[in-house]
């Protein structure tokens, strides 16, 4: 049985297209995370500061910290 580099070369392709799928999962996971734990977190200080803050001016300061 002869191996053949198109084989070999296709098979590599197919593997690296898998992992990139599986990061791209990962990574969009992650966002979703820190984005749930971002609001959570707005809304927790939000709710325990004595000053009228704006839950989006909030956010939008926090965001620029990460």
């Amino acid at each position: 049985m002869m191996i053949w580099p198109q084989s070999v070369q296709l098979k590599a392709v197919k593997l690296a297209l898998q992992l990139l799928e599986r990061k791209e999962t990962q990574t969009t996971i992650l966002r979703n995370v820190i984005q749930s734990t971002m609001q959570l977190s707005v809304q927790i200080v939000a709710h325990h500061l004595p000053l009228p803050l704006q839950p989006k001016h909030l956010q939008k300061s926090l965001m620029q910290l990460l």
